[in-house]
């Protein structure tokens, strides 16, 4: 990927553009460094979805009992969970 070249008016020009209805969508804006390819394509495994479930259980146990007895409403449930 060839980096831009472009001023800094062009790009603030062409953000303005798209300014309006795009970004009104986007609660977030990050800025994040570049990251080489061959991190992104390497073949070390990461953590397993069973063990990140474990964890999000975990999380999801310890928030229940912290929140139990008030007027809490837990937006997203996992299909399967009894509701909090």
């Amino acid at each position: 990927m060839k980096p831009c070249t472009c001023s800094s008016t062009v790009v603030t020009k062409y953000q303005k553009r798209i300014s309006g209805p795009l970004l009104d969508g986007i609660d977030i804006h990050v800025e994040v460094s570049e990251v080489d390819y061959e991190k992104l394509s390497s073949d070390r495994l990461g953590e397993s979805s069973a063990s990140i479930r474990e964890r999000v259980q975990a999380v999801r146990e310890r928030q229940r009992v912290r929140f139990e007895g008030s007027d809490i409403v837990w937006p997203v449930q996992e299909p399967g969970l009894s509701q909090f």
